[in-house]
């Protein structure tokens, strides 16, 4: 299982991806596990798990953390992580796990097609 939201998408996850791609044989899973959704999904998500976390956590521990998910993690969007991944050799992803932010997705690397 891959875990890409400490990577920044400035070519760091394409890359990482591509290097991975090269080295799995055809059909290969690949399992992603993200935060995923735009800015405004993210926030709703954390207001949700906010409503989720069970009474006596200590708020200024939850605060922190929420922050660190919302401002420090790298979140992307699921049609950014779409495009990563045909971008790089994989087939489109499926989302096979959700929580209220992270998702689990899997994907294949695509069949090589030969002309030879």
């Amino acid at each position: 299982m891959l875990v890409l939201h400490f990577l920044e998408d400035n070519g760091e996850k394409l890359v990482m991806l591509q290097d991975i791609s090269k080295r799995m044989m055809s059909q290969a899973p690949l399992l992603l596990l993200d935060i995923t959704g735009n800015k405004e999904q993210i926030q709703q998500n954390l207001q949700l798990l906010r409503l989720l976390l069970p009474k006596g956590i200590d708020e200024t521990q939850v605060a922190q953390r929420l922050r660190r998910i919302e401002h420090e993690l790298l979140h992307v969007s699921e049609e950014r992580l779409v495009e990563l991944c045909e971008e790089t050799g994989f087939e489109p992803p499926v989302r096979f796990f959700q929580s209220s932010i992270y998702m689990g997705w899997i994907t294949r690397k695509k069949d090589i097609i030969s002309f030879s």
